[in-house]
């Protein structure tokens, strides 16, 4: 279990025996935050494994405190957003492309690149150099980020230190806790993490960078009391800080002083009357002049001028949009390519014009709570339908054809004609991935049958474009004895509506329900009939190149394209193991190998659920080995060190020996009897072969 430093601050001590340094668990009401990544995936299993002992949810982020091997290497086998300061990405980028063979890794310390000491580390924790992956973090910051993660204020800020050139510390405000590189120390300076240092101090530096994660947190007090680089939230009359809704009712009641009228616009309109929750709050101010508007906001708390030239501002600490109304008129085929014009006083209905269906060109007065519903929003939600405002205004943003598709996937709402019509003609070519993935990812992650996005896109005539391998699976035959449902594509849309009923049980929801899409991709290249009969042999191999091409068109995330890859690789072996029930030795094999042996568990009881008939009779016997497997990977288990300790001499030769005791590690072997026969190995081997000893 995590060991309780504070009510909202953990850790999962250091080991000085394992190379493993102080990992911390921030708990806040609505995020969580990892102090460093590991040093190891072994680490990250400890550490995950510690978590939810100790009854908490899987941290949402993590925070690197600098780029030394120990507290990075564990990073490649975490799902969550990282965040690392300018410096230590940039370290990180370099030590990316360094190798680490044997031979590699004596040269890096002789030019000084990898500290002497880290090497035969590394090597003992790392024995198969090949399994080495550096993982670069997904957010960096220059000088200082603060994250609210509910009633928790972190402050990461880089501060240089003797240690490590990118050091950062992480200042838990309420808790009056620090955590720097190597421990954690409270108020006063008193080291809690059984690391030995000096405290570091909040105070230094200036600027913060945002993470945005919803409304602002309820920091009070004195300014005094605040770090460096904190810009405290809007407050209301008692001193707590506002929550969004209250801030944009304060606007509305500064804004009618001045004859101007501020609605809810958009998405939270939408959501009120479908009776659904929705924490993005977006108001449009009527009526009142930039300036005066600016000056208005200022009142209230730090205004920041988010896109000026748009009319859209913000208050820092808060998720809050406010804007001006404004029209949009395309001047380029780029998705960046509009000129938007703002104006005060531009009126309702030409300011909901612009909107792109009528469900989400609602308006609500902010004080009168009254609804302005200009193109019908109100009775297409009622009827379940997602119908487009203009035909102009919506033929200028192709990504309009994905928000259709996603907005009916996620609402279950269907596609008007004249708008499944006008998105026929619409031209894809321009969009980014960016924005192509957002979308994608949205329908993938909240809607209840995913397979209503693909369904709409092919629908519209617009799947073949960015999803080409998933339109080659339309029509193209199965094996009847095993698949009585229909096509490939039929088969796939029932395995990714199976994977979004479990996805907030796995690690790594995006990655399985993407792998979940792409599993039987290979089909298409391998599906061949022999007398009569069609067969599919080899898909899950024969399937990975263009599972590859399909994902680094949409994303450029290596940590989520080894992930599929590795899941489609090997979606087929726990059912046909479950069938032959197979020994716990080959069972632990095969979770060895995957990257979320959990996951692959679960992808491999979808795919047999969206089969006709169903097949879902392996799940017990796979969770059963899953916990046998778990718990034998939690034992002791032969190191490097271990192996030196019995007095054998490192050489070339330990890595195979390493691989023979984790071989006896998967088949259930103690570590005692392992190390036993590992040593017994290595005689055997050295004596037929003593050059491998030197």
């Amino acid at each position: 279990m995590l060991q309780q430093l504070t009510p909202r601050v953990y850790q999962l001590d250091f080991s000085q025996e394992q190379d493993r340094p102080v990992l911390g668990y921030i708990r806040g009401d609505r995020f969580s935050l990892m102090v460093d990544a590991g040093n190891s995936p072994e680490h990250v299993q400890a550490y995950l494994a510690a978590v939810e002992e100790s009854g908490f949810c899987q941290p949402d982020f993590v925070a690197l405190t600098h780029s030394h091997w120990d507290h990075c290497f564990g990073l490649a086998s975490l799902p969550m957003p990282s965040i690392a300061c300018v410096q230590t990405r940039q370290s990180l980028e370099m030590v990316s492309r360094l190798q680490w063979t044997p031979d590699a890794l004596a040269e890096n310390v002789r030019k000084g690149i990898v500290p002497q000491l880290c090497a035969p580390r590394i090597q003992l924790h790392f024995p198969d150099p090949e399994s080495i992956r550096v993982a670069l973090p997904t957010m960096v910051f220059s000088e200082s980020m603060t994250l609210d993660l509910g009633n928790c204020t972190c402050e990461l800020r880089h501060v240089t230190s003797a240690h490590a050139r990118d050091t950062v510390i992480v200042w838990v405000k309420e808790e009056q806790m620090v955590f720097w590189g190597c421990g954690v120390s409270g108020a006063g300076g008193r080291c809690l993490g059984g690391a030995t240092g000096k405290a570091a101090k909040a105070d230094t530096g200036t600027g913060t960078a945002g993470l945005s994660a919803g409304t602002a947190g309820t920091s009070k007090g004195n300014d005094k009391d605040r770090p460096a680089g904190v810009v405290p939230a809007a407050v209301g009359k008692g001193g707590a800080v506002m929550t969004d809704a209250e801030l944009a009712r304060a606007i509305a009641e500064k804004a009618a002083e001045q004859g101007g009228t501020v609605y809810f616009v958009g998405g939270c309109v939408r959501d009120r009357l479908l009776g659904l929750e929705n924490k993005d709050i977006d108001i449009e101010v009527h009526g009142i002049p930039a300036e005066a508007l600016e000056q208005l906001l200022s009142e209230l708390g730090a205004c920041m001028k988010i896109g000026k030239s748009f009319g859209i501002y913000g208050l820092k600490g808060h998720a809050l949009d406010i804007a001006l109304p404004r029209t949009e008129r395309r001047t380029g085929v780029g998705h960046r390519d509009f000129a938007v014009t703002s104006d005060p006083f531009l009126g309702t209905y030409e300011a909901a014009k612009r909107r792109d269906f009528t469900m989400n060109a609602l308006m609500q007065n902010v004080l009168t709570g009254e609804i302005i519903d200009h193109f019908g929003g109100r009775q297409d939600l009622q009827d379940g339908v997602l119908r487009h405002v203009d035909d102009v205004t919506f033929t200028e943003d192709p990504l309009r054809v994905l928000r259709a598709a996603q907005f009916a996937a996620r609402f279950q709402f269907s596609v008007a004609a004249e708008t499944v019509k006008l998105c026929r003609r619409i031209d894809l070519s321009a969009l980014s991935r960016e924005r192509v993935m957002l979308e994608m990812e949205k329908a993938l992650l909240r809607a209840e049958k995913p397979s209503l996005f693909f369904g709409e896109l092919r629908t519209m005539g617009q799947l073949g474009h960015w999803f080409p391998e998933v339109q080659a699976l339309i029509g193209l035959p199965q094996n009847q004895i095993h698949h009585q449902e229909g096509d490939t594509w039929t088969h796939t849309m029932l395995v990714l509506d199976e994977a979004a009923k479990r996805r907030d049980k796995v690690r790594y929801p995006l990655g399985f329900l993407l792998a979940a899409l792409c599993h039987d991709f290979g089909k298409a290249v391998c599906t061949t009939e022999i007398d009569g009969v069609i067969h599919s042999y080899g898909h899950e191999t024969a399937g990975l190149p263009l599972v590859q091409q399909f994902l680094e068109r949409i994303t450029t995330e290596t940590k989520l394209i080894q992930y599929v890859l590795n899941m489609t690789e090997l979606h087929m072996q726990p059912n046909i193991m479950a069938a032959a029930r197979s020994r716990l030795k080959s069972t632990n094999k095969l979770l060895d190998r995957a990257v979320e042996p959990f996951d692959l568990i679960q992808l491999s009881v979808c795919d047999g659920l969206g089969k006709l008939p169903p097949c879902g009779e392996t799940e017990s016997f796979l969770m059963q080995r899953y916990e046998q497997f778990t718990a034998i990977m939690a034992r002791p288990y032969v190191m490097g060190k271990d192996l030196i300790a019995a007095g054998l001499q490192p050489s070339a030769d330990f890595s195979e020996i390493l691989s023979y005791a984790h071989k006896l590690r998967l088949a259930g072997i103690d570590k005692e009897n392992a190390l036993r026969q590992s040593l017994a190995y290595a005689r055997k081997m050295r004596k037929e072969n003593p050059d491998a000893a030197t």
